[in-house]
């Protein structure tokens, strides 16, 4: 598209931009959040350690290793959790642990979302690629019919007009499909307003 329209290739190439960089605000959210996770652990664990016995020091460990499996888990895009420890009987380790549930849902529900989004784009894309060729191909044929010698003056103004009345089709749909990309930007913004039916 921006090679047959030039003058939108920068409108066009926002809108692919725009999923990229949303992709890519996921993922650097999911980092910060097992950073977040992974430290909060260590926190934990640095408090508890000061006034803990070596019991303790060890159920800290495998609370710890547990953390981090589950969050390699997570990374690695599985829901499932690992069973709980039955010998881990903190609460704060329980909490961590619903937490981290919480977690793998919520970026399966955003993965699902983004691939949703991803598969709604490339429909998009299929269909106004396909709107466009009905019009270029019908500028096509009434511009090879018009060069043709043997039309009077009158039939090759028909087809000079059909031709206008494609182009004029052809801008209607990048119009539309600029709009779309501001939209999805939050470039428009859409606001209610009363008015009468008549």
């Amino acid at each position: 598209l921006s090679v047959i329209y030039p003058n939108l290739a920068d409108e066009l190439s926002e809108n692919i931009s725009y999923y990229a960089e949303k992709q890519t605000q996921a993922e650097i959210w999911m980092v910060l959040l097992v950073l977040l996770l992974v430290s909060s652990a260590f926190i934990g664990s640095s408090l508890l350690l000061t006034s803990a016995d070596k019991r303790r020091l060890a159920e800290v460990e495998m609370e710890r290793k547990f953390i981090y499996e589950q969050l390699l888990n997570i990374q690695n895009g599985a829901v499932e959790m690992l069973p709980f420890p039955e010998e881990s009987g903190s609460q704060r380790f329980r909490d961590v642990y619903e937490k981290l549930i919480e977690l793998a849902y919520y970026f399966s529900d955003l993965k699902e979302q983004l691939a949703q989004e991803e598969n709604s784009t490339k429909a998009l894309i299929t269909d106004i690629s396909h709107q466009l060729k009905t019009p270029l191909a019908s500028i096509k044929m009434s511009h090879e019919l018009s060069l043709s010698q043997e039309l009077s003056e009158e039939e090759r103004q028909s087809f000079m007009e059909t031709e206008t009345q494609e182009i004029l089709r052809m801008e209607s749909l990048l119009d539309e499909l600029v709009k779309l990309s501001r939209l999805e930007n939050s470039m428009i913004q859409i606001k209610c307003e009363n008015c009468s039916m008549k």
